[in-house]
């Protein structure tokens, strides 16, 4: 009897370590991303435009007129495991044109260093707008055409 007793102790205590064992050999994955943003010029105009670069430091980019174009890759960590190219991105894009603003999603477009032109939750700053391309499983490429029609409300820049 007293050797039952003592087995179910051996027992339990070794259930006890398997669980404890199996629970400190879970390993959580973190996912990741690489976001290429591709912008191209079919303008007659030189376009810039500031963004918050892949080493965090806010960026003048210009991009002349006549299919010049510009092209910036970013590292994303800690999205999700199951990613959808239509739907992933829409922040980090907010977050490559340095967050959003009081009154939304903004990009400020100087046109020749002198006219200024606001897409404000429009065109530029929405994913949709944006050719989509997959590279492989966890890489995109999204691509923004500038047409006259972005830059035709431009005016004095303040």
């Amino acid at each position: 009897m007293q050797q039952k007793v003592i087995y179910k102790h051996y027992l339990l205590i070794g259930i006890s370590a398997i669980i404890v064992f199996l629970n400190g050999c879970v390993q959580e994955i973190e996912y990741g991303l690489t976001m290429d943003l591709l912008y191209l010029n079919q303008t007659d105009e030189t376009i810039s435009f500031s963004i918050i670069n892949s080493n965090n430091q806010r960026e003048t980019v210009s991009i002349g007129p006549s299919s010049e174009s510009a092209m910036f890759t970013y590292y994303i960590s800690g999205v999700d495991k199951k990613l959808e190219i239509e739907t992933c991105c829409q922040d980090p894009l907010i977050d490559v044109y340095g967050g959003r603003g009081t009154e939304g999603n903004s990009q400020v477009l100087i046109i020749n260093d002198e006219l200024c032109v606001t897409h404000l939750n429009e065109k530029s700053v929405v994913l949709s707008n944006y050719l989509k391309e997959k590279i492989s499983d966890r890489h995109f490429r999204y691509s923004y055409t500038f047409t006259n029609n972005d830059i035709e409300n431009k005016h004095q820049c303040e």
